[in-house]
């Protein structure tokens, strides 16, 4: 750990197990993250309601029982859009501000907590930094980044390990050998038989069907 800063996953990242890219600069906050209730468990809607997801409504459906107020605005129509998106990470940054952190994210898929009074602490405390990411996402991001990348490298839900072996064959990170099965199993173990954030890797995370940088 870097004295003074805690670099995490993105909380996308934390719960797919994929490195995400992290972009956007959204509106200023008028006022705190503080203010916005905490999400509470709802009835998961029916996912005929949110067909503009498409191979994704289930996701969204699911995702808006449990989201806050602001983000189950946002998912009611099934999709994400780049300002919906530059708006949520930007009340992310402001919270986690209103905490004492300057949130960072980064291209790489992860994020970094340092804290906003220079010289007031020598290294930061990863337990309260990892709570208040939690408490932050809870409120204004704990879906959207995950369903805006998502819909977007891979919009008709296919299998994952059957997309990302392709690429990483095409890109020479394993041989015709690797099997989707051996992905599944290291992906479970949480370690790769190749270098995962070898750019090539993180590619394949990000766009395994070469669609978003098309978009």
């Amino acid at each position: 750990m870097i004295s003074g800063r805690v670099v995490r996953p993105t909380v996308s990242e934390a719960r797919r197990g994929l490195a995400v890219g992290a972009a956007g600069v959204g509106l200023t906050l008028l006022c705190g993250c503080a203010q916005e209730p905490r999400p509470s468990a709802n009835p998961t809607p029916d996912a005929a309601a949110f067909a503009g997801a498409g191979a994704w409504a289930g996701d969204f459906a699911e995702a808006a029982s449990g989201a806050s107020s602001y983000e189950r605005k946002i998912l009611a129509d099934g999709s994400i859009s780049a300002a919906e998106l530059s708006d949520s990470r930007q009340r992310m940054r402001s919270c986690m501000h209103d905490f004492g952190y300057r949130y960072t994210e980064h291209a790489d898929g992860t994020t970094e907590a340092e804290p906003t009074a220079r010289g007031s602490v020598t290294d930061v405390d990863d337990a309260d930094a990892d709570e208040r990411m939690l408490e932050c996402s809870r409120r204004f991001d704990r879906n959207v980044s995950l369903l805006y990348d998502d819909t977007r490298r891979n919009p008709e839900k296919q299998d994952e390990a059957e997309i990302a072996v392709v690429c990483l064959r095409r890109a020479g990170l394993v041989n015709g050998s690797y099997s989707e099965r051996r992905w599944r199993s290291e992906y479970d173990a949480g370690a790769f038989s190749f270098d995962e954030w070898a750019p090539a890797a993180i590619h394949c995370r990000n766009d395994p069907l070469e669609l978003v940088e098309q978009g």
